[in-house]
């Protein structure tokens, strides 16, 4: 047990050591987003893209930022965003349903989940983690997620999604 304990302290020392911080200002705003992460490759946004501020990605890694208006009615609460977002888990196709983990924490709620796809005749497994949260009357949607998981990419991907805070 010590030794595996030791195994992934090691692997999160060795994550955190080559993580780089990325910032993301929120538009019409005196705030951003900042959060760790291994090197990303940033991708354009256009303005099509709805509330979308950031995305990056580093091989099997992706992250996404949103930021806008509430996307349901109801409080700028951790238990309404949850809701909110819940209920467009529950439609989405494919997603594990004992895989499903949520917890509050004083920056928002943490909500993760697996997801198997067809990509033609192969499956295609993906690790989901968001962190949903409000902030000045905006809802906003940090999405992690690793393409075919390995058992180490579960700290990286948690430590991103940890990693985050908001700055005035």
């Amino acid at each position: 047990m010590r030794k595996t304990v030791g195994i992934f302290v090691l692997m999160a020392l060795i994550a955190s050591a080559s993580a780089e911080v990325t910032r993301v200002p929120v538009p019409d705003s005196n705030w951003s987003v900042s959060f760790e992460s291994p090197p990303l490759q940033g991708d354009p946004v256009g303005p099509s893209a709805r509330n979308l501020l950031y995305r990056g990605r580093a091989d099997r890694l992706n992250v996404s930022l949103h930021v806008g208006p509430p996307e349901c009615p109801g409080a700028n609460t951790n238990q309404e965003m949850y809701r909110c977002f819940g209920a467009r888990l529950d439609r989405l196709k494919g997603v594990v349903p004992e895989s499903i983990t949520a917890a509050e924490t004083p920056r928002g709620v943490e909500l993760g989940y697996l997801l198997r796809v067809r990509d033609g005749d192969r499956s295609v497994a993906l690790f989901n983690m968001h962190l949903l949260f409000a902030n000045k009357g905006s809802w906003g949607d940090l999405h992690v997620s690793m393409v075919q998981p390995q058992p180490g990419d579960v700290p990286v991907v948690t430590g991103i999604i940890r990693s985050v805070s908001i700055a005035e």
